[in-house]
């Protein structure tokens, strides 16, 4: 035994501790090792300000063109109620029926598997009987996962219209889409896009056509989901759709009748189809002058401070239309940033402490090895 020490050599008996005590490079190399392993793990958490708490929402919409409210609740809303409600990891259920359309909205559970709930709220769907009605579409069913905002951009001009700058944000909207991690581009501060068809009577009997035939004709080329109106001398129906087509010039081209010698009667031929804004005031300015916002949002599992970092290199080098400008009005990432620069100012301040007061007892050597520890 006293040869082995003689020598050097650590005892065989004396574990894992000793070994590390008896061979300092191993015990260095084992250092370093869990300081590069914990900056590579800590540069990739999904840094944030709060946690996330709701593992997300599942929306059930049912279209049910030319059903009332009333009619809508009895028939579509009350099944699905009845369906959903008891499902493991479902929290809450919210229902909505209105015209044309019901929506269920459920709220999962907090630390609930939501994919799970999501495929046994489908199973129960499917499962009910005599469901949908036949005048109803196919269950629309979507797990909608919460969001963290990242940043809010201000799109403003003096010399632009409305639907300009509306155009702008669209397009600005779509290339953010594209960015990896951004999962949600909304566009705030302006009214909503409308498209306006107005019949034509004589053309309508000319051709042998019916108001509510046209209804069922841009309805089966649609998603049905809020939409404009359908506009005549007659009356109005109310259409309630996002559609496949979303211009003016896309509906024109629906064709209504395919006549045997080849001939097409199409939407434009006996309406007047326009792009415009739904009837309502919205007035928003940046410092006087008309603006437009949009807001980038990310999925909660992702880094807001890697988001911002990306969104705004894209912006560095994003061509505007002349005449417009922008500006990052509010950077929720920028909050975040500065939430963990105060962590790790605290924590620098601590290890300074920590390491005075151990020096005040041990050899400046240990106290620091110690602090490092």
């Amino acid at each position: 035994m006293n040869d082995n020490i003689a020598n050097g050599s650590a005892p065989s008996t004396g574990g894992l501790i000793a070994y590390f005590a008896a061979n300092s490079v191993a015990a260095n190399l084992m250092m370093v090792f869990l300081i590069i392993a914990g900056i590579i793990a800590g540069s990739q958490l999904a840094v944030k300000n709060w946690p996330e708490f709701s593992p997300g929402v599942i929306s059930i919409t049912v279209p049910s063109p030319g059903s009332s409210a009333e009619e809508v609740f009895k028939d579509i809303n009350q099944f699905l109620e009845k369906a959903v409600v008891g499902i493991d990891g479902v929290d809450r259920v919210e229902s909505i029926a209105k015209d044309n359309v019901g929506y269920v909205e459920i709220t999962v559970e907090t630390f609930s598997d939501a994919k799970d709930v999501l495929d046994d709220v489908s199973n129960a769907v499917v499962a009910l009987e005599s469901f949908p009605p036949l005048n109803a579409d196919k269950p629309e069913i979507e797990l909608t996962r919460n969001v963290s905002p990242v940043m809010t951009i201000a799109l403003y001009s003096s010399n632009r219209t409305e639907n300009e700058l509306r155009r702008e944000a669209e397009r600005l909207q779509n290339h953010l889409l594209a960015l990896p991690g951004v999962t949600l581009v909304g566009i705030t501060g302006s009214r909503d896009r409308e498209i306006s068809i107005e019949l034509d009577e004589v053309n309508l009997r000319r051709h042998g056509l019916d108001i509510r035939d046209l209804a069922k004709v841009i309805r089966s080329n649609s998603l049905n989901l809020s939409f404009g109106n359908l506009r005549s001398s007659a009356g109005d129906i109310s259409l309630n759709i996002i559609a496949k087509r979303n211009v003016g010039e896309d509906f024109g081209n629906i064709p209504l009748i395919t006549r045997l010698n080849g001939t097409v009667v199409r939407l434009e031929d006996v309406a007047k189809i326009r792009d415009s804004f739904v009837d309502e005031r919205v007035s928003t300015e940046l410092d006087g002058v008309p603006a437009i916002f949009v807001q980038v949002d990310a999925a909660t599992d992702h880094s807001q401070l890697g988001i911002s970092n990306t969104v705004k290199d894209f912006l560095a080098g994003y061509d505007l239309s002349e005449g417009v400008n922008q500006i990052i009005w509010d950077d929720d990432a920028a909050n975040t940033f500065d939430n963990l620069h105060g962590i790790l100012d605290n924590a620098i301040i601590g290890a300074v402490l920590v390491f005075l007061c151990l020096a005040a007892v041990f050899d400046l050597r240990s106290a620091f090895w110690i602090t490092l520890g």
